[in-house]
């Protein structure tokens, strides 16, 4: 299951998967619904520069902890 919540943890989106599938094979979907300026928090297996560049799109912002075979750095705050 995945989840886009908001900022006090309502469910705004869900989406149910397969097992097997990536987490990331749902996130275009999700993020349909991220509002323009909103803080998407995800884990580390949300890292990828298609999602990073899309929520950029939807002027939103992207804290995800990189992977561990990221070769370019990133912006990543684990405060946040």
């Amino acid at each position: 299951m995945h989840a886009l919540v908001d900022a006090q943890g309502m469910p705004i989106k869900l989406t149910l998967t397969a097992g097997q599938v990536s987490d990331i094979a749902s996130a275009a979907d999700l993020i349909m619904d991220l509002p323009e300026g909103a803080m998407l928090l995800a884990d580390k297996g949300y890292d990828a520069n298609a999602l990073r560049n899309a929520v950029t799109e939807r002027k939103a912002w992207a804290n995800i902890p990189p992977k561990a075979n990221r070769k370019d750095p990133i912006c990543f705050s684990p405060f946040l």
